[in-house]
C-alpha cells in the first residue's frame, strides 16, 4: 500500500514458499498480481490472477473472487481492452451487488465510468464518477498516487469533453443516486451519444 513493489513482492514470495494452505496462497498470488499490474507486466499479472481465481473458486470465496475480477479488469483497462475490461467490472459488480459489498463497488464503479469515458460515453461516465466519489468518501478507501492519476486523467477528459455546465449536472446527478441506483444503472448498457 506504501508503493514499495518490490519489497512487498519478496515478502509475498517468502509467503508462498513457507504455506501450503490455499486461502493464503490464493491471496498472496493476488497481491503479487497487483504488485506486477502496478508496475505495468500485465501479462504476469494476468497469470497471476487467474491462478488466485482458480483458487478463489475451489474455496468459494466470493469476496475475493470479485475483487479479482476488479484487479483483472484494471490489467485489462491500462491495455486498453474496453471490452474486456467491462466484462470483468460487470462480472464483478454483480457479485458486489449480491454480497452487498461497497468496498469493490466503489472500484467497479470509478472502471466501468473510465471505460464509458474511452468509448465517448461521457454523461454516462460522469454520473459513474459522481455516484463513486461519494462512495468513496464515505468509505475513506485508499487510493495509490497511480490510481488517483488515471482516473483524474479521465474526470478531466469527460469535463473537457461535455463542457463545464453540462459536466457539472452530471456529476450532480451522480452524486444524488443511491448506491442501489449507480450500481443498476451502471449494469444497464444504455445507449449514450455524446459527442466526442
Amino acid at each position: 500500500m506504501q508503493e514499495e513493489y518490490d519489497r512487498g513482492r519478496a515478502l509475498l514470495e517468502q509467503s508462498l514458499n513457507l504455506s501450503n494452505e490455499r486461502s493464503l496462497v490464493s491471496l498472496a498470488m493476488g497481491r503479487l498480481g497487483y504488485a506486477a499490474r502496478c508496475q505495468g507486466d500485465y501479462a504476469r499479472a494476468t497469470t497471476l490472477y487467474t491462478k488466485s481465481l482458480a483458487l478463489l473458486e475451489e474455496l468459494g470465496d466470493k469476496w475475493h473472487i470479485a475483487s479479482t475480477y476488479n484487479h483483472l479488469a484494471y490489467v485489462a483497462l491500462h491495455q486498453s481492452d474496453y471490452l474486456q475490461a467491462s466484462a470483468f467490472f460487470v462480472r464483478g459488480l454483480s457479485m458486489c451487488r449480491e454480497l452487498g459489498d461497497r468496498w469493490i463497488t466503489e472500484e467497479c464503479l470509478d472502471g466501468l465510468a473510465i471505460v464509458a469515458c474511452a468509448e465517448c460515453h461521457y454523461e454516462k461516465a460522469t454520473r459513474l464518477f459522481g455516484v463513486a466519489e461519494t462512495l468513496h468518501g464515505i468509505l475513506h478507501s485508499h487510493r495509490s498516487r497511480t490510481y488517483q492519476a488515471y482516473l483524474d486523467q479521465s474526470i478531466a477528459c469527460a469535463r473537457i469533453s461535455l463542457g463545464e455546465k453540462a459536466f457539472a449536472s452530471a456529476w450532480a446527478e451522480g452524486r444524488a443516486m443511491t448506491l442501489e441506483q449507480a450500481v443498476e444503472y451502471a449494469l444497464t448498457d444504455e445507449p449514450d451519444v455524446t459527442a466526442p
